[in-house]
């Protein structure tokens, strides 16, 4: 019994779950089916006049789903060009935004059930507003010229649909097919005058196609013609120049143009048109002139022209370069001097040739000229040696600030050599003593005797190393040492061991000089013969001794170079009287006896 009681449970359970499945699978459906309508279905909608309403600026896409969608979604649009349009919340688009007839795909998307709806906008065309009535000018100076500009309407923000078709009127005078690129007209390849053309946007579903009309007249543009400018240098001769007629430095401009400038004060009014360019030299110096040629269109419609005549007058490398001659391996620099007043400091592209036995090389340096003064370094590479070598300035370029130069390089030639030292096989000097005579207050110029050179030159001094050159001038001392050193005419040292020669100043030969010795004095002190002394004495024998005796043989005075002269006293201390005095003079220098005479003093 407990047996079919338990069957009849189990089975009983059993009916009841099965129904309990079939319940939830149904509820689950139906649930299913509720949520797939929270974003709608398609839709398309025909909108044929959109500026007709302004409620269509506040167009409800969400209102055109069909079924019952459900807010929250977000929508979006096929066409990115529609966003500027499209609210994405609300689904509210402004249909005068949209400017492109056709269709127009809208989709709203509810993350609520994963669903998406479209809405499909069959949006008709506008082609704008009739323009025949003169209004509609163009320049035949302007390839582009946008038709759109003739066609809008009054209305603020009713602007035509972009993608019509435009076309020229076949009922009219249509332009040449080649001037028209969809909604741009190339008037400079049209002639002047009128031409009419179409702008046509089609059916779109229930919606009419539409065209407009224009009629659009080509002005000539006004031609200020072609420049012919002048170049030339500061220091060219401008009397050509004084009465140029700017007028026959156009081509093909149109007539009746007004003439202006800026700073010169050439153009008196509007109709002048001569100028003197060496005036402007004279006045202004280098510089860039430029003078206006303005010409008025007969329309407006076209821009003013203006063409600048410009007269430009260069600056100028006027100077002159040094260089000196060189010993080999050293640096080779040229000094450029030049007159700052034709040409403006700055950094410059130098161009200079060298011209040797190695041929013509020109070569590019940069050159800084400041205040008049530049400087610049020959590659060693470039020069030979123990050759003339010819450097010329051939160009010149401003970089930093730009600057154009003249052509005309205003700097002469120069020639230098760069040396290679050799020592000289022989000596160079004669001697290496000098004998000379103080009395000819002789000078450095006197040791050139002693130089034994042809291609050389000798600079002396009076130190074995160091020092100054002496000048020629400078006096020469006895028994000093003097110091030769040589050199090529480029200044190279030839020898670096300098080679001595010393100086005896007392070789004076008496009778060349009148030498004689007095025979008295007066010691009276009228300041005239006061002592007894003997000229030149301490010059020609400067080791000569002189000593003086009365008539009974007492010595009363002895002398030499540092007391030359006897006063009358007796040994310096009392006076000799008047009378007969005798000396003797010891010359002390060979080939010359002692000499002995006598003198009378009378006071």
């Amino acid at each position: 019994m407990l047996r079919y009681i338990y069957l009849g449970l189990s089975f009983y359970k059993f009916q009841t779950f099965k129904a309990f499945i079939a319940f939830f699978t149904f509820l689950l459906s139906n649930i299913s089916i509720v949520q797939s309508q929270c974003a709608g279905g398609d839709n398309t909608i025909d909108v044929c006049d959109k500026y007709s309403d302004l409620s269509n600026r506040t167009f409800n896409l969400f209102n055109i789903l069909s079924g019952a969608p459900q807010p929250g979604g977000i929508w979006s649009t096929t066409n990115s060009l529609n966003l500027n349009a499209l609210n994405t919340n609300t689904g509210i688009v402004d249909l005068w935004k949209i400017n492109r007839f056709g269709e127009h795909l809208f989709i709203y998307t509810n993350e609520a059930c994963g669903e998406s709806a479209s809405v499909t906008l069959q949006l008709g065309g506008y082609a704008g507003e009739d323009n025949i009535d003169g209004s509609a000018n163009a320049c035949n100076g302007n390839p582009k010229v946008n038709l759109f500009n003739f066609i809008g309407s009054p209305e603020p923000d009713v602007v035509p649909d972009s993608n019509g078709l435009w076309i020229g009127d076949p009922m009219g005078n249509a332009p040449p097919q080649e001037t028209l690129n969809g909604n741009l007209f190339n008037a400079e390849l049209a002639d002047i005058g009128e031409y009419d053309f179409i702008y046509m946007v089609p059916n779109v579903g229930s919606c009419q196609g539409y065209s407009s009309k224009v009629k659009l007249e080509v002005h000539p543009k006004a031609n200020s013609g072609e420049p012919i400018d002048i170049v030339v240098c500061t220091t060219d001769d401008l009397s050509s120049f004084t009465n140029l007629d700017l007028a026959t430095r156009l081509v093909n401009e149109d007539p009746f143009g007004i003439w202006s400038e800026n700073g010169t004060g050439q153009i008196d009014n509007e109709m002048d048109h001569f100028i003197n360019v060496q005036e402007i030299n004279q006045n202004f110096g280098y510089g860039e002139y430029g003078f206006h040629y303005t010409v008025f269109p007969t329309n407006p419609v076209c821009p003013i022209a203006m063409t600048e005549v410009l007269i430009t007058i260069l600056p100028v490398l006027d100077g002159n370069i040094d260089i000196p001659n060189y010993c080999l391996e050293e640096e080779y620099l040229v000094t450029l001097n030049y007159d700052q007043s034709i040409l403006p400091d700055g950094l410059y592209e130098l161009v200079y040739s060298i011209n040797s036995t190695l041929g013509v090389q020109q070569i590019n340096t940069d050159i800084d000229l400041i205040n008049g003064l530049g400087m610049f370094i020959i590659p060693s590479s470039s020069v030979p040696v123990n050759e003339p070598i010819e450097i010329d300035i051939i160009g010149i370029q401003g970089t930093m600030p730009e600057q154009d130069v003249c052509n005309n390089v205003l700097v002469q030639s120069k020639t230098f050599m760069v040396s290679d030292p050799t020592i000289p096989d022989d000596n160079y000097l004669s001697a290496n003593e000098l004998f000379l005579c103080r009395l000819d207050n002789p000078t450095v110029n006197e040791l050139k005797d002693l130089e034994n050179v042809i291609d050389q030159q000798i600079e002396w001094f009076d130190t074995a190393e160091g020092g100054e050159p002496l000048s020629v001038q400078n006096l020469l001392k006895d028994n000093a040492t003097y110091y030769a050193q040589i050199y090529l005419e480029s200044e190279c040292i030839i020898d670096p061991e300098r080679t001595p020669v010393t100086v005896d100043l007392g070789h004076c030969n008496p009778e060349d000089y009148d030498f004689y010795i007095p025979d008295g004095f007066s010691p009276n002190n009228d300041g005239r013969n006061d002592t007894f002394f003997i000229p030149n004495i301490e010059k020609i024998f400067p080791d000569f001794t002189l000593e003086i005796f009365n008539r009974y043989g007492n010595s009363l005075f002895k002398g030499n170079i540092d007391n030359p002269a006897w006063n009358g006293s007796k040994n310096g201390k009392n006076i000799a009287p008047n009378g007969v005095y005798f000396y003797i003079v010891r010359f002390n220098k060979t080939g010359y006896n002692p000499k002995q005479g006598r003198l009378y003093l009378n006071r």
